[in-house]
């Protein structure tokens, strides 16, 4: 056990010594302004078309760095990967991507030729990278969503800033040419009524079992047979005591309590004023209404939901545009033109928000952290819509 424990702690030794030198001999190497390691392209498809993609990643590759952040990395390697691919199942615009990766000294060796490589050990397990997509929405999961018959539709984030001029929605800035369609459509208002009443009819639905299952009992509890047997629990109760008069007080107690709760049935056999099931079912009423009086026009109309205070049985309420502490909820639209050849781009998506670890970026002194952040303020974006189709 002891030679065990002897070979544990000399290999333990070992590693800590090699990680020791990996970073200190890495470092030694880090002192001059982040020198960038050599880009890699990857493109797929037919090669004409791989050769425009990848002319215009570089020229995109250029101009992020061209920000002046690069200018300040002592010791840390930046890298860009740049890719470019068809669209899965060959509808739609060609895929591609621009990962800004900040990499850690120790991470990197120094080629014979003097130019710094990441090592291979770490190649799989990088740093946070930053990730500008092009010809992509990107994933919109994370925004509020609901789904119909007709597919998905969203509420549209807040445009809460703008970078360069181009606004950043939620968490993304999209970069389009001007006089390109919007990226996404007004959901129209008949669609939104029609899906809002799905939802309060299925609530209502609950909510009538829940009465007609209340009905049932309340029937049976009045029942000859349910009389029956609430007169003898009263009297099994009185027969807890054995005292005449204190069988007496337990059976007006018993008797009061039977009373009560041949009320509590009774009143949950109907809605009472006033209640949530009573203004679910006014609101059902209302939508299914004002659904009717639309005209083919009206129904066309941008939809917007309020989703404070809460409506039971819906996703929120549908009110009019711009109404204080809405949303308008929108569809993808058919933004992407198919008459462009397949090397154009016509869209890049810029995250802007990433993940909880890169938000302490404006305090750190990290290059890997806070670097993202400032490509995203500093590249030239309208340069970079001049490349766009």
């Amino acid at each position: 056990m002891a030679s065990r424990r002897t070979w544990f702690g000399i290999m333990l030794s070992l590693l800590l010594a090699l990680i020791h030198y990996d970073r200190a001999l890495a470092q030694s190497y880090g002192k001059d302004p982040g020198e960038w390691i050599l880009t890699r392209v990857e493109t797929k498809g037919p090669e004409a078309v791989a050769k425009s993609w990848a002319r215009q990643l570089r020229m995109i590759e250029a101009l992020i760095k061209g920000a002046p952040v690069f200018k300040d990395i002592r010791g840390y390697y930046p890298r860009l990967l740049l890719k470019a691919e068809p669209p899965v199942g060959g509808k739609g615009p060609w895929i591609g991507y621009a990962v800004i990766e900040i990499w850690w000294p120790w991470a990197v060796d120094i080629t014979s030729g003097g130019g710094p490589q990441v090592k291979v050990k770490y190649e799989y397990n990088g740093p946070e990278s930053l990730w500008i997509s092009l010809n992509s929405r990107g994933d919109l999961s994370h925004w509020p969503w609901w789904e119909d018959s007709a597919g998905r539709f969203y509420e549209l984030p807040d445009t809460q800033r703008e970078i360069a001029g181009f606004p950043v929605v939620g968490d993304r800035m999209y970069i389009t040419r001007p006089g390109k369609p919007p990226l996404f459509d007004p959901l129209p208002l008949g669609r939104a009524l029609a899906w809002v009443i799905g939802d309060l009819k299925r609530q209502v639905k609950a909510d009538e079992d829940g009465m007609a299952a209340a009905k049932r009992a309340y029937d049976q509890f009045v029942s000859p047979a349910g009389q029956e047997r609430r007169l003898r629990e009263i009297e099994a109760a009185a027969a807890t005591q054995k005292k005449p008069e204190n069988q007496a007080q337990e059976r007006r107690q018993a008797e009061a309590k039977d009373r009560r709760r041949e009320q509590d049935l009774r009143d949950a056999t109907l809605p009472k004023a006033g209640s949530v099931q009573a203004r679910t079912a006014e609101l059902l009423a209302a939508y299914e209404k004002q659904l009717a009086g639309l005209s083919a026009a009206e129904r066309t109309h941008p939809a917007w939901i309020k989703r404070e205070p809460k409506v039971r049985g819906g996703a929120g309420e549908i009110v009019p545009p711009d109404t204080p502490g809405a949303r308008p909820l929108v569809v993808t639209s058919a933004f992407f033109d198919p008459a462009l050849p397949p090397d154009a781009i016509q869209l890049v998506n810029v995250p802007c928000v990433l993940d909880d670890r890169m938000k302490s970026a404006v305090s750190s002194r990290e290059p890997n952290t806070y670097v993202p952040f400032r490509v995203i303020e500093q590249t030239d974006w309208r340069e970079v819509q001049k490349i766009l189709k």
